[in-house]
């Protein structure tokens, strides 16, 4: 161990570690008090380990690197050291100036004085002098390996990486000092994640638990009750690595690279279902909300919220071969479109009392249609991809269907419109390029596309809460939702999280600014959570 000035001027400090092969590994770097100052590191196993006097240690030292104490578990050389199960595997972490953490490959836990780490036996928890010593259990009974790198601490739970057996908390005492074991059971108050998974070593931001692992990317539990907040996209790390946050953001060295992730967690809650397409949605008024998507009978199937509730499912009938798109224009008013076994538009509508029968609206469908309404008037504008991978339109003026119209463009997902006002529409598509681009009318004309960015992994839909003001919602190649936003000009993208598998949903209740937003999730329900429009 090695003490720098910081200054760069004067005599390194030095520290050795008294016996062979006993080395500081400090994979998940060495720990320094604030209150004394003091250093602390931990050892891992000598050779030969008869004699040592540090081997698989918890060892302090003053600020110039002078010996203080050390702590080594009672069975250290049988149990630690014998077997090449070093203690020094990781880093201890101090829960508070009088209590430390600390664990290692042979799988068992120690709570230490840091102010009297007390030599050999000298813990706190488990078994304290004059007991007899007994392992405490913190990686799922594993003996081998059983973790590495460093811990973190967020009352009440020490958090450890667990190769082989994902990420454990275990719930921590410190007025008496204790904390719950984790053995094959790895019972409650314990909370365990990540199944098999070997994570790297875990940090604690946003209320959440945050570890990498090697092909699987990166992963956040609720530092509560270790429930998935969130899951990227795979990709590689090396050993050890650790994430790190900074200005709400997470950070992981990915080989090469540095990626970044925004902490940004929204509360979904499952209306459950087993859907089959994605969603669409429409809001009749502030508190009447209704989403439809295909069931597993390939028909489909409706729920509402009444302003209070959720209701149940109900069944609508049809085939259908995408999925749906919606528009409300009254309490007594929407519209619902599909892509038919026959490949050809299809629509359904609610007069308020009941639902009138299916139509055919002809056409040859690539993708599910969307549709949007202006206020007032029944206008209804539906489009769709067409066989030659352009977007087509069609549209109602409330008697007559009007016949297909194309509008170019090289179209890679169902369309996404919405309509902000009359004689206001703006349609939305993922390019063949896997961007975003848009397109809207003003009144007078169509205007031309528009590319703006992003690297989309599904089709968009879009919300407008007022005049001037859009939101369109994406997955991104992350599997995660983003939102983009345009209020005057366009907003950068946004990260909103989560892992889905179908297009987004995204509807604003009228007269307020609040988006339902509509997802699939890995579960094949439905998800749905609110957001602020821009």
């Amino acid at each position: 161990m090695v003490g720098a000035p910081t200054s760069g001027v004067g005599t390194p400090n030095a520290f050795r570690t008294p016996s062979g092969a006993e080395s500081v590994w400090a994979a998940g770097g060495v720990v320094v008090d604030n209150t004394s100052h003091n250093v602390f590191f931990s050892t891992g196993n000598a050779i030969p380990c008869a004699g040592s006097t540090m081997s698989d240690s918890v060892v302090s030292v003053s600020p110039t690197l002078a010996t203080l104490a050390y702590f080594s578990p009672n069975d250290w050389q049988a149990n630690w050291c014998g077997p090449d199960s070093d203690l020094g595997s990781a880093s201890p972490v101090l829960i508070s100036p009088t209590l430390m953490f600390m664990a290692g490959k042979r799988g068992g836990g120690f709570l230490l004085d840091p102010t009297n780490l007390g030599g050999i036996d000298g813990q706190l928890y488990p078994t304290p002098k004059p007991a007899t010593y007994a392992q405490a259990e913190v990686c799922r009974g594993n003996h081998s390996d059983a973790t590495f790198g460093s811990f973190a601490y967020a009352a009440p739970f020490v958090y450890v990486e667990c190769d082989g057996h994902g990420l454990v908390a275990l719930s921590t005492n410190p007025s008496a000092p204790s904390f719950s074991v984790c053995d094959s059971t790895c019972a409650a108050p314990d909370w365990n994640a990540g199944g098999t998974t070997t994570f790297g070593p875990p940090i604690v931001a946003g209320g959440a638990v945050w570890v990498a692992s090697d092909g699987g990317g990166l992963s956040a539990f609720s530092a509560a009750t270790g429930a998935l907040m969130y899951q990227s996209a795979g990709f590689g790390i090396n050993h050890f690595v650790t994430p790190s946050e900074a200005g709400g953001s997470v950070y992981v060295a990915s080989h090469t690279v540095i990626r970044s992730f925004n902490m940004s967690f929204l509360p979904w809650a499952s209306l459950g279902g087993v859907l089959t397409s994605g969603p669409d949605a429409g809001a009749a008024s502030a508190t009447q909300v209704d989403v439809f998507a295909r069931g597993t009978d390939n028909g489909l199937w409706q729920d509402s919220f009444n302003g209070t509730a959720w209701g149940n499912w109900q069944p609508l009938g049809g085939g259908l071969t995408s999925d749906p798109g919606v528009v409300s224009l009254s309490a007594t008013r929407t519209d619902v479109f599909v892509r038919g076994t026959d490949n050809q538009l299809w629509h359904k509508m609610w007069n308020g009392t009941s639902w009138q029968a299916w139509d055919p609206l002809g056409g040859g469908l690539t993708s599910g249609p969307d549709a949007s309404a202006w206020s007032g008037p029944a206008h209804v504008d539906v489009f769709v991809r067409g066989t030659d991978n352009q977007m087509w339109h069609r549209w109602s003026d409330g008697t007559t269907w009007y016949p297909w119209e194309p509008l170019g463009g090289g179209l890679a997902s169902n369309p996404g419109s919405v309509s902000w006002g009359p004689n206001r529409i703006d349609v939305f598509v993922r390019g063949t390029d896997g961007q975003l681009w848009h397109r809207w009318w003003d009144g007078a004309a169509w205007r031309g596309w528009e590319p703006l960015g992003g690297g989309l992994a599904s089709g968009p839909d879009v919300a407008s809460c007022a005049a001037g003001h859009l939101d369109v919602f994406v997955i991104g190649t992350d599997g995660g939702l983003w939102q983009k936003s345009y209020n005057g000009s366009w907003s950068q993208w946004r990260p909103l999280g989560g892992t889905w598998t179908s297009d987004p949903s995204a509807v604003c209740r009228p007269g307020t600014t609040t988006v339902d937003l509509f997802e699939r999730g890995q579960d094949q329900a439905l998800w749905h959570v609110t957001v602020t429009g821009s």
